[in-house]
């Protein structure tokens, strides 16, 4: 029985006002990584930053000049799908793909305790499938 845990590396978070200059050179040094969560002071996720939507908004017409100071809070996707680690990946295809199918594509932020403990992708669900 695999754990969404199992399978969600706890990828360093950004915060809410971590400006999208730092996000985008996270991105570029880290070419493995396909989402950033956001969490408060707290340590609970208020946010996910998929990499390729950021990078489209960067790459946008002077769209760097435009997003590298705001802070993250701006280009964050502000209802990512959270789920506790300790769910199986049966229940969370059950669940998840019944309702929120397209949100596979973006990342989902895994929790222990109402903290965020890592981030999920597709990929990392397809390779945990094929073992």
């Amino acid at each position: 029985m695999t754990l969404l845990l199992d399978i969600a590396p706890h990828i360093p978070p950004v915060s809410p006002s971590t400006p999208g200059a730092e996000v985008y050179q996270r991105f570029q040094e880290e070419p493995d990584t396909l989402a950033i969560a956001v969490v408060d002071g707290s340590g609970a996720p208020v946010g996910l930053v998929e990499r390729n939507a950021f990078l489209v908004l960067m790459a946008a017409q002077h769209g760097y000049a435009l997003w590298s100071k705001r802070p993250t809070s701006h280009m964050m996707k502000r209802d990512p799908v959270v789920v506790d680690g300790d769910v199986t990946l049966e229940e969370f295809f059950g669940s998840v793909l019944a309702e929120r199918p397209s949100e596979l594509l973006h990342g989902f932020i895994v929790t222990c305790g109402g903290k965020y403990a890592g981030v999920g992708t597709a990929l990392a669900l397809l390779q945990r499938s094929e073992e």
